[in-house]
């Protein structure tokens, strides 16, 4: 009988430590600890000596300074204040909390303003250097070493005097390269059409405002109904501005999209679903035509290229930075794309 009265207050002592520990979890008093990140309530005091604002998803703007339960409007003066729970600074501007954070205690915002001086870079890991003017890339490339412009990749012995029979040459090697390609797999491979419009003319697919009309907003794009690439109006123009490497890029590049829709019936379905994917991918296919370009002598620039790229950042292409990481890959590996 002693014994079970002893088993009967160890259990209730055990429910009751229970139920203290969850009154406690639960809790949301000025001044608690963190405990669990599921409970909302004000946490700290921090370094900056206030409590905090969680909300049982995230930290809220709100700060306690005054520590009278309430939210202060702005309490402490503009600085970086923390560390966090995950041992980084935040900048205060005086009013709120900003995008910007320093997680390597520096002083400075990470990722956000940073920079670096003038000089070759090799951001690609591609075995070359490329020249930063202290804000962009430019088209300089340093692939032997020395320090200076490879002349090679920036050919001033172009004849481009005639732009409409550079791309139809540029066309006729990109169908041959690829039509060796798919015979040595056995695949039949059917040469793409190119169409330089002067004019707005009617063309087989619906362009990107969801008519045939092809207007010079519609800039250039591959039609896999009738296996042509369309330059709309004007946009030939604008490419050249950028330099033949940009022309050689575009141009490979739409000859891509009919390598796609060769090897897949279902093509503008699946490109559809992933666009991102299928515009890397052709333009890895561009990089494989550069490839070719420097292993027969034949002028390229691949750097003009790689600029072009460069300002060609949106939700159908995806990053300049992943689409030039694409182009490089088929540079440097023409069986990879």
């Amino acid at each position: 009988m002693r014994n079970g009265m002893g088993y009967r207050r160890r259990f209730f002592a055990t429910v009751t430590r229970v139920l203290v520990v969850l009154a406690i979890l639960t809790t949301t008093t000025t001044g608690s600890a963190h405990a669990q990140e599921d409970f909302y309530g004000w946490y700290g005091p921090y370094d900056d000596g206030c409590n905090h604002w969680w909300d049982g998803y995230q930290w809220t703007y709100d700060v306690d300074c005054d520590f009278d339960g309430l939210s202060d409007a702005a309490s402490y003066p503009p600085g970086w204040y923390g560390p966090f729970e995950n041992e980084c600074n935040y900048w205060w501007d005086g009013a709120q909390y900003t995008g910007e954070f320093d997680c390597n205690g520096d002083g400075s915002a990470d990722a956000v303003g940073e920079t670096y001086p003038p000089g070759w870079y090799d951001p690609y890991d591609d075995g070359c250097r490329y020249w930063f003017d202290g804000t962009s890339y430019t088209s300089d490339t340093d692939c032997n070493g020395d320090g200076e412009t490879d002349r090679k990749q920036r050919p001033d012995d172009v004849d481009t005097s005639s732009v409409d029979s550079f791309i139809d040459t540029q066309v006729d090697g990109i169908n041959q390269l690829w039509a060796d390609r798919f015979a040595t797999e056995g695949l039949p491979y059917t040469d793409t059409a190119l169409v330089i419009a002067g004019d707005a003319i009617t063309v087989g697919c619906l362009t990107a405002d969801g008519d045939q009309l092809l207007e010079t907003e519609d800039w250039i794009f591959y039609c896999s109904a009738d296996e042509t690439i369309y330059f709309a109006p004007g946009n030939l123009d604008r490419v050249v501005q950028s330099g033949i490497g940009a022309v050689q890029m575009v141009v490979a590049h739409e000859v891509g999209h009919h390598v796609q829709s060769e090897l897949d019936p279902t093509f503008d379905t699946t490109y559809a679903a992933d666009t991102v994917k299928y515009e890397n991918q052709a333009t890895c296919m561009a990089g494989v035509w550069f490839n070719h370009l420097d292993a027969e002598g034949s002028p390229s620039d691949l750097a003009a290229a790689m600029t072009y790229l460069g300002t060609a950042s949106d939700d159908v292409h995806g990053s300049s930075d992943a689409q030039i990481a694409a182009l490089l890959q088929g540079y440097h590996d023409p069986t990879s794309c």
